[in-house]
């Protein structure tokens, strides 16, 4: 086969017009509308893929700042609960030094009213003594006591 005969010649340029014309045309008419369609695709994926990369970086900086805070809220507990341990420890200790305070206030108490009535008792026996003393006397003696 000849590529360069006088009867493929004339056919090969109407083949190359034909070929430049719908070339032409379907840049203009479907090739630019066609690249232009997946351009505005590329763009949407770009800026989809770019907000899913902030709204993972917003993820994580809310999961980091959900963390400070939980670990805040757990050491605020922690602290509230030395803090209530302490101020429990603080007034325990204080109801036993009221109770001890008023044990001792009761036990003196006591002991005085034990020692009046040791007093009491003595004077009472004292007393007695003295009367029995002087009836044993009287009887033992009763001429010579007036």
């Amino acid at each position: 086969m000849n590529f360069f005969s006088a009867t493929s010649l004339p056919s090969m340029v109407m083949s190359l017009i034909a070929f430049l014309v719908l070339y032409f045309l379907l840049s203009k008419y479907a090739f630019g509308p066609l690249f232009k369609v997946m351009e505005e695709r590329e763009a949407r994926t770009k800026q989809h893929l770019e907000s899913a990369e902030q709204l993972r970086e917003e993820m994580q900086r809310l999961e980091a700042e959900r963390n400070a805070v939980l670990q805040s809220a757990v050491q605020d507990a922690n602290n509230a609960v030395q803090r209530t341990i302490r101020e429990s420890l603080a007034k325990a200790e204080q109801v036993i030094k009221e109770a001890r305070d008023e044990s001792d206030r009761h036990v003196a108490e006591a002991l005085a009213e034990l020692e009046l009535e040791k007093r009491k008792a003595m004077e009472a026996i004292q007393g007695e003594t003295q009367d029995l003393s002087k009836q044993i006397v009287q009887k033992l003696i009763p001429d010579r006591i007036h």
